[in-house]
């Protein structure tokens, strides 16, 4: 027998489609019940996010001791998101935010349950135990891990000197007070490091210009001892001399740095202040002039108001004296009717 070939036709593939149409209509049914469950009960997480500019480290160190920063850019940016991933950073952040007037409704510190949008759900999971319903006190270890962790991310921008700080929480708020207050402790760490280095220099400083006296009192002895040998044209008094006087150059020249003149730069935001200063009295100064200008409108707008009141009392006492006269006239009319019958 020969054997025939069957074409397979639409109407085949429609009877494939009807025979199993209970495990497609099953499968539809299951996806789409997934998908709404998880859209109405997954709390959702807000992000807040603030910049940095990183600015060269060592500068104060270039200015007093005029070496070169043979660092890299991409090393220091490195350097400064490690400083912002650190625990040290991470419990300081901690801290603040557990000293915070908002720190008994914030998710982060472990004071606030996670809101349930649909309260089966919690029924369901606490039944099947999906997750841990017993409640426990906040860990601060547990604490600063979440923060580092599951908290927290540090991106930064290419091809500029400044990193993004990324805060994710479940309320708006939260997230924005989390960014604020990791910025701040970044900021005020590294005004702790300024003010390390001011006094490290300091010491340093003042050390060598220490030593540059004893060493100027040396001398000055030195000379007076070579002054009953030698005149003071003798190469040997000219020498001490010029040695001295080099001496004396190299004290002047440490003497403001010791005295802090030089030092006002290690302060990271003392020019910014200062500029934020003078920004704030420019714009007291406008908003001076601007209020005085609104209250002299006031107060025309107010001679103006008062000018209409006194008319608009004219206008009624005129308006009852029209109708005085109309009821006379009207009077009058009448009369003088009768008077005619």
């Amino acid at each position: 027998m020969e054997e025939q070939e069957q074409q397979v036709t639409l109407t085949d593939y429609l009877r494939i489609l009807r025979r199993g149409r209970w495990i497609i209509f099953l499968s539809l049914i299951v996806v789409m019940a997934t998908t709404i469950y998880y859209t109405f009960t997954t709390q959702p997480v807000y992000e807040a996010s603030a910049l940095i500019m990183l600015k060269e480290e060592g500068g104060v160190k270039q200015e007093i001791f005029e070496v070169s920063n043979f660092m890299k850019r991409e090393t220091m940016i490195n350097n400064h998101v490690e400083i912002l991933r650190s625990r040290t950073l991470a419990e300081e952040v901690i801290r603040h935010l557990q000293a915070s007037v908002y720190a008994d409704s914030l998710w982060i510190l472990g004071n606030r349950k996670r809101e349930e949008r649909i309260q089966w759900k919690a029924w369901l999971e606490k039944t099947l135990k999906l997750r841990d319903f017993e409640e426990k006190a906040p860990n601060y270890d547990d604490l600063v891990k979440n923060f580092r962790e599951g908290a927290i991310s540090v991106v930064p921008k290419r091809d500029t000197d400044m990193v993004e700080l990324k805060a994710q929480a479940y309320s708006p708020f939260e997230a924005s007070l989390i960014a604020n207050t990791w910025m701040e402790a970044y900021i005020m760490m590294d005004i702790r490091d300024s003010r390390a280095e001011v006094a490290d220099i300091r010491q340093f400083l003042e050390d060598k210009q220490r030593e540059m006296e004893q060493k100027l009192t040396s001398m000055e002895l030195e000379r007076a001892s070579l002054a009953t040998k030698y005149t003071d044209e003798a190469p040997e008094m000219r020498d001490k001399t010029a040695e001295i006087e080099s001496v004396k150059k190299e004290i002047a020249r440490l003497d403001p740095m010791v005295e802090g003149k030089s030092l006002m730069v290690l302060n990271p935001l003392f020019e910014k202040v200062k500029q934020d200063l003078v920004t704030a009295r420019t714009e007291e100064a406008g908003f001076q002039n601007m209020l005085t200008q609104a209250e002299d409108q006031i107060n025309r707008h107010k001679a103006d108001i008062y000018h209409l009141d006194q008319l608009d009392h004219e206008f009624t006492s005129l308006e009852d004296a029209v109708d005085t006269d109309k009821k006379m006239h009207n009077f009058y009319l009448r009369k003088l009717e009768d008077a005619r019958f």
